[in-house]
């Protein structure tokens, strides 16, 4: 009987007679095929129909263990996150399966304890402890202004390092051997929670495709040029464990250049969403690995015909992409997609079917938030061209958010008496992490506690609190990264957030001494919602303590690396203190989630007009989402009528009066001097101010805001707005023109200029081009109207707010310093 009746019998058997399906059938077959092919190149017929045989049956064999573990680890995924969903009480003390299960995506938005993890600080858990460990790669290739890495002679060092070559460059030796070492823990911990990515000794770094960029080639021109760069002895076949052929590898890379172009798709079978290596999370991780290159040049090569040539961007964004599908297996098993569903039937059977649509479809908004599938776009031309638009804007308006990012200091106060850290140091410990980054030691002292330093890594992460997501093509994203960078805006949300971190490990070191009973009750409490009680606490504080510049912390690094413990216990304490720094972080320096976009976009897929009118009005409105999402509910969640009102009454007070210094800071920033405070349009723009929506305090001084556009268009968005203006350029002097009036292009021209160059809104720099460029330029084209729209802009600013100008609009430099008289006097 040949082996083709073997597997055809096996099928006729099935399942439940100790057969196979169809399925394990069909690859079967398919595998015996090209390996016999294969084969008969090398040996007769006979001899290659017997070796494919026996490498077929392997590796089914294979596959049926590894999907035995795989089930395995289900079961046992299955078995926690149903304790979870048991023990779980929402704020009124009932089992909520629904709001249990959302906080297996992302903290509460009332932060309420959960007591578990949940896959978005768990993310930023395995980011933390890589980038800890990758110190002086971050130090050493800081992005500059735009984006670009520094020290590219000692980057490319550091990649033929990475794949074997010797450059005798000791530190970039020792930063690949860094690099090899992470990669390697991250594959094993991707291994550990049911993924599948086979080791590789001589495994360098990734490959990252462009899609766009493959795409423009037609498949056999990038077989042809891929081919000769590859090693093919070191290239393995997992379903035959043998090396690839010339004939065998272009087989394949016609499937790998489809699920390129196609981000995956051709492996999708309609009614089958859990099947298929394209979108299984446990097996796509293998993909990165697949080529296999001679060398650095060839690797290098590829990167910049075909996918990205900046391997600093090309090492973190596989740490983080590494680090979320980790997670997301860690929490929901080796198939998430088929466990939420899963779980989607229990909220139904608790909550009855009909009432449980709302929420098994924001689990499933949470669950495309999450994996980052949410940001594949439908019409990726139309995507990138509104995403452009975006980041113009950005680039364009935002120069000055640093103005509005002043507040934070009061919400890290906030934060901190949450938890039970001392307030006094709230503005001592921002100066110092400040500096921190201007030192290399200090910053490598910052990461290796578990600080993650978005504004290094990447384009626009963390740093972009104000502006939503930022994405579209890598031009337009460096320019907006660049501005942000260039308005200070990063190092201060980036110092902000170290601060409370390195606050956090200096008070366990500071209350090492006590036990967890003489803890002060906030600082019990947070340790409590982590999941941190007497037992850990013990643990943590017999930890051998760091010392740094004459203070002390307990390093979860140093907790991890203990060996007179459980090493399954000191890893996990060392993953929930990252988690508890990460999550408390959030309500020091509010920046934006998962659930503050889709609180904003409602998770509308982007290249469709509705995810694009949705990301429009959710941009720059992320931070007043999160503030919502963190402050507000937290306040809600406290016990009792009167801890309600005194957290409420501190937030609205404090961030009033914090709102009406940024104020007036911008007054300042506008040639403007400062406006009265004593009249109650201030302070309620004051309040909007400081609660992050601070663009429609525009509208309690005049009916357009700060861009010269109504409030209609300030809502749905600065997308719509360009659009708007660029209508009025174009169609709306056409029209003027065709009926015989008068266009003023020039003028108008000159506003959309002043309005959209990015750079122009730096706040150190936005008066001094104003006055000296685009006020003169005003001056030329119209010389009267200027005049005449200038002291009429002076008269209505002094008749209604008593406000002068210190640098008056039309002049060349300023006349007087700001006059802080009218402050405290009332309006006539």
């Amino acid at each position: 009987m040949s082996f083709k009746d073997c597997i055809n019998n096996a099928e006729i058997e099935g399942p439940d007679n100790g057969g196979i399906t169809k399925e394990q059938a069909d690859t079967a077959r398919t595998l015996f095929n090209q390996l016999e092919e294969q084969y008969q190149g090398r040996m007769n017929r006979a001899a290659a129909q017997q070796q494919a045989a026996r490498d077929t049956f392997n590796s089914l064999k294979l596959n049926a263990v590894e999907k035995r573990r795989r089930n395995g680890l289900m079961a046992v995924a299955f078995k926690q996150l149903k304790t979870n969903l048991d023990t779980f009480r929402n704020a009124r003390g009932e089992i909520d399966y629904a709001q249990a299960a959302s906080a297996l995506f992302a903290p509460l938005e009332a932060g309420q304890p959960a007591r578990f993890s949940n896959v978005e600080t768990r993310q930023a858990a395995y980011r933390a402890r890589a980038h800890r460990q990758l110190a002086e790669i971050l130090v050493t290739f800081t992005p500059n202004l735009l984006g670009k890495t520094r020290n590219k002679a000692k980057m490319k060092n550091l990649v033929y390092e990475v794949f074997g070559k010797d450059t005798g460059d000791a530190s970039a030796r020792e930063m690949a051997q860094a690099w090899l070492k992470v990669s390697e823990q991250m594959r094993l911990d991707f291994n550990r929670v049911g993924g599948r990515i086979a080791k590789r000794l001589d495994y360098g770094l990734p490959q990252f495709h462009d899609r766009l960029k493959v795409g423009k080639v037609t498949e056999s021109e990038w077989i042809d040029y891929v081919v000769p760069k590859l090693n093919l002895e070191k290239m393995i076949d997992e379903g035959t464990g043998l090396p690839f052929t010339d004939q065998s590898i272009r087989l394949v890379l016609k499937d790998v250049y489809e699920t390129i172009t196609t981000d995956g798709m051709n492996k999708f079978i309609p009614g089958k969403i859990h099947q298929g290596k394209g979108l299984s999370m446990a097996n796509r991780r293998m993909d990165h690995r697949f080529l296999v290159f001679t060398g650095p040049e060839d690797w290098l090569d590829y990167q910049i015909k075909f996918g990205n040539d900046n391997p600093f961007d090309v090492m973190f964004g596989h740490i983080n992409s590494m680090a979320r599908d980790t997670a997301m297996l860690e929490i929901f098993g080796p198939n998430p997609r088929a466990m939420v569903d899963h779980i989607k039937g229990l909220i139904s059977k608790q909550m009855g079917k009909d009432k449980a649509k709302g929420a098994n479809a924001k689990l499933d908004s949470l669950y495309l938030a999450v994996t980052g599938s949410i940001n594949s776009p439908i019409n990726e031309k139309f995507a990138n061209t509104m995403a452009t638009i975006r980041n113009l804007n950005v680039a364009a308006h935002l120069g000055s958010a640093m103005l509005s990012a002043i507040t934070d200091p009061n919400f890290g106060r906030i934060a901190r008496r949450m938890n039970g850290l001392p307030q006094i140091r709230t503005m001592t410990d921002y100066f110092k992490s400040l500096r921190a980054m201007s030192s290399k030691e200090r910053a490598k002292v910052g990461l290796r506690m578990g600080l993650i330093a978005d504004g290094w890594v990447g384009l626009a992460n963390k740093q972009m609190r104000y502006l939503g997501e930022i994405n579209g093509p890598e031009v337009t994203r460096r320019i907006a990264d660049g501005v942000i960078r260039a308005s200070f805006l990063s190092a201060h949300t980036t110092a902000g957030r170290w601060a409370f971190g390195m606050s956090f490990y200096g008070e366990l070191a500071d209350n090492s001494a006590k036990t967890f009973d003489q803890l002060q009750p906030a600082f019990q409490r947070s340790l409590q919602k982590y999941n941190i009680g007497p037992d850990k606490w013990d643990i943590i504080r017999t930890t051998q303590k760091y010392e740094f510049e004459g203070a002390e912390f307990i390093r979860p690094e140093d907790i991890a690396a203990r060996t007179d413990i459980n090493p399954q216990v000191a890893r996990e304490l060392d993953f929930r203190l990252l988690e508890l720094v990460a999550a408390e972080t959030e309500f020091a320096v509010p920046s934006g989630g998962i659930r503050s976009r889709l609180a904003l976009t409602g998770g509308a897929p982007r290249g469709t007009f509705i995810g694009e009118l949705a990301e429009s009005f959710a941009q720059y409105k992320n931070f007043g989402v999160q503030l919502v999402n963190t402050h507000i509910m937290r306040g809600m969640s406290e016990q009792g009528v009167r801890r309600k009102g005194l957290y409420f009454a501190d937030l609205l007070i404090s961030t009033t009066i914090m709102g009406a210094f940024a104020l007036q800071m911008k007054e300042i920033s506008k040639g403007r001097d400062p406006r009265p405070m004593t009249d109650a349009q201030f302070w309620l723009a004051a309040m909007l101010q400081g609660g992050g929506l601070g663009i429609f305090g525009d509208f309690l001084v005049a009916d357009v805001d700060r861009f010269d556009r109504g409030l209609a268009t300030a809502v749905a968005g600065p997308t719509v707005g360009f659009i708007d203006d660029v209508r009025k350029l174009t169609i709306g002097n056409a029209v003027e023109l065709m009926k015989g009036e008068d266009t003023n292009i020039a003028s108008d021209m000159l506003k959309f200029a002043a309005r959209n160059t990015p750079g122009t809104s730096l706040w150190y720099a936005r008066l001094a081009m104003e006055r000296t460029i685009f006020n003169r330029l005003e001056t030329w084209i119209d010389p009267r109207q200027a005049r005449k729209n200038r002291k009429r802009i002076a008269t209505r600013m002094k008749r209604d707010y008593g406000q002068g100008y210190w640098w008056k609009p039309g002049t060349p430099k300023p006349q007087r310093p700001p006059s802080f008289k009218n402050v405290m006097e009332e309006i006539d």
